[in-house]
């Protein structure tokens, strides 16, 4: 091979700047040579037919996992088949906050795009899911989504993101108490006392005290009168997120 080709195919494989700018880059079910495409089109490669040629001399048209890539042009043909085929997919954000519940939750996920707020609610009230999660009866899944900041790749899937949201919120319940974990009705009754006072104040060091009160108001079987107790109720009533209350939805009976 003459130098001249040598520094030809060199230049053909190299980056084709300096920009560290990211392209984001998703690889489908398909043919190979549609990635490539794609990558010379958005000018990450110079040459799709010798950046096909050096995919099927090293194998990695074999190899390539679908999924979303960040590609930048400071990137060699070499660099880029071997992210192609990593699988290392751009990994994406979901934050929870704390105090919100499904409906809340569901139009987050309705956001990002993971899934419709109603396919989200349906499956998070589906007695099955709650059964196999819970573990006990109840009306759903309410309380067991963990507020945090979550990792997750497009082709995850919305129960895949809900489980690890579940899990997360057992780890931390095993750093409590194991009574908790032990007993499913107990757990259960706690998780709905916290999420209620939880929407009662944003101000931790007001929670034992409210706690407290709505304890006592239980244990003399009084009603809570709390206004977040009456949204959810109209949130369940109506399906959706509701922000406000008027006089006639705290008297109704």
């Amino acid at each position: 091979m003459g130098i001249a080709t040598a520094i030809f195919i060199y230049h053909s494989f190299g980056p084709t700047s300096s920009s560290q700018e990211k392209i984001i880059i998703e690889v489908q079910q398909g043919p190979f040579g549609r990635v490539s495409q794609e990558l010379e089109q958005k000018g990450l490669i110079k040459n799709k037919r010798l950046f096909d040629f050096l995919a099927h001399v090293f194998g990695y048209d074999s190899k390539i996992k679908i999924g979303e890539y960040e590609v930048s042009k400071d990137m060699s043909a070499r660099e880029i088949l071997e992210l192609l085929a990593s699988g290392k997919n751009l990994q994406r954000t979901l934050t929870i906050p704390e105090g919100y519940n499904i409906f809340e939750i569901a139009e987050i996920f309705e956001l990002k795009n993971i899934s419709k707020k109603e396919d989200f609610l349906k499956f998070v009230q589906d007695p099955k899911n709650v059964q196999k999660y819970v573990g006990i009866s109840a009306a759903s899944l309410e309380g067991y989504l963990y507020p945090d900041t979550y990792y997750y790749t497009k082709q995850m899937k919305m129960d895949e993101i809900i489980e690890a949201m579940i899990k997360n919120l057992n780890k931390n319940l095993d750093n409590i108490s194991n009574r908790i974990n032990a007993d499913k009705k107990l757990r259960h009754r706690i998780i709905t006392l916290a999420s209620v006072v939880e929407k009662e104040t944003g101000a931790p060091e007001e929670r034992p005290v409210i706690a407290s009160v709505f304890y006592n108001r239980l244990a003399k079987k009084m009603k809570l009168q709390s206004d977040p107790t009456i949204i959810y109720g109209l949130e369940i009533q109506r399906g959706g997120v509701v922000k406000n209350i008027r006089k006639a939805d705290i008297l109704s009976p």
